[in-house]
C-alpha cells in the first residue's frame, strides 16, 4: 500500500505535467484557474484509474458529498486564515518588516480572483490526501501515513520549482496540519478549507505566485545580514512551532483512540 501510494503521486505529478500543457492555451491572466482546474480533473482522473484497478469507487475513499461538507470546508477555511494570520503577525511582531497596501490593490479584483486558490488547494488534497492518505492510513497507521505523506507532498514542490528547503519548510510541514485535517474529520474538506484559508493570506501578502497583491511586506530601508538572518529564523521557528503542535495533536488523537479500543492507528 505504500508502494500504491507514493505510485500514485508520482503518476499523478506526471500526468499534470503533461496536461498542464493546455493551460497556455488560454490567456496568462487564467493560468492560476487553468491549472487548478486541469490539476482537478487530473487527480480525478488518476484517482479513478487506481479505483478501477481496485475495483472500488470514490466513495471508498471518503471521496463523497454530505450534508456538512459545506460546514467543514468553511471551519476550515477559518482555520487555515487563523493560523497563517498568526504565523504573518508573529513574523512582523518580532522582527523589522512592516506591512502596508500595495501600490495599485483592489479587494473586488484580489477577491475574484483569489477564487482560483479553491481548485488549486482541491486539486493537491485530492492527490495527497484522498486515495492515498486513505489506503496509507488503514494500513500503516497515522504516523506513517503523515511523514510519507509530508515528503510526497514537499517533494511534489520541489519538482515544481520550488527550493528544496522552503519545500520541506514550508509545504512539507503545513501537510501534517492538512493530514490532521484529514484525520479529524475523514475527508478532505476541512483540509481543503484550511489550504485555501492559508493560501489566502499569502496570496494577499504577494508570497503565492500568480495573484495580484493586496497587502505587501515591506521590508527596512537598510538590509543587513544579521536582520535578513532575524527574518528567516523567525519565520522558520514558526513553523517549527507549528509543526510541534500539530505533532502533539496527532499524539493526543492517536492516544485517545488508543484507550477507546481503535486500533487502526
Amino acid at each position: 500500500m505504500i508502494f500504491r501510494s507514493i505510485l500514485f503521486c508520482i503518476v499523478f505529478t506526471g500526468l499534470l505535467a503533461l496536461f498542464s500543457f493546455f493551460k497556455n492555451q488560454l490567456p496568462e491572466k487564467f493560468e492560476r484557474f487553468a491549472y487548478g482546474i486541469i490539476g482537478t480533473a487530473v487527480a480525478l482522473l488518476t484517482s479513478f484509474i487506481f479505483l478501477r484497478f481496485e475495483k472500488k469507487s470514490f466513495a471508498d475513499i471518503g471521496l463523497k458529498w454530505e450534508k456538512n461538507t459545506l460546514k467543514r470546508f468553511l471551519l476550515g477555511l477559518l482555520i487555515g486564515l487563523l493560523l497563517c494570520s498568526l504565523i504573518m503577525a508573529s513574523l512582523f511582531f518580532f522582527t523589522s518588516l512592516k506591512i502596508g497596501y500595495a501600490g495599485n490593490y483592489s479587494i473586488t479584483g484580489f477577491l475574484i480572483w483569489s477564487l482560483a486558490l479553491v481548485p488549486l488547494a482541491f486539486m493537491e488534497e485530492l492527490a495527497f490526501r484522498a486515495y492515498p492518505f486513505f489506503n496509507l492510513q488503514k494500513a500503516a497507521g497515522i504516523r506513517v501515513t503523515q511523514v510519507v505523506i509530508a515528503v510526497l507532498f514537499a517533494l511534489y514542490h520541489v519538482a515544481g520549482g520550488q527550493s528544496f528547503f522552503s519545500s520541506f519548510m514550508g509545504a512539507g510541514i503545513w501537510a501534517f496540519v492538512f493530514g490532521m485535517g484529514m484525520i479529524l474529520s475523514g475527508g478532505i474538506s476541512l483540509p481543503t478549507g484550511i489550504h485555501v484559508g492559508v493560501n489566502f493570506i499569502l496570496a494577499a501578502l504577494g508570497q503565492h505566485r500568480g495573484f495580484p497583491v493586496l497587502l505587501e511586506i515591506q521590508p527596512p530601508a537598510e538590509m543587513t545580514p544579521a536582520i535578513q538572518n532575524n527574518i528567516d529564523n523567525t519565520g522558520n521557528t514558526m513553523q517549527v512551532i507549528l509543526l510541534v503542535l500539530t505533532l502533539l495533536l496527532m499524539e493526543w488523537y492517536i492516544r485517545r483512540n488508543k484507550n477507546r479500543g481503535n486500533t487502526a492507528l
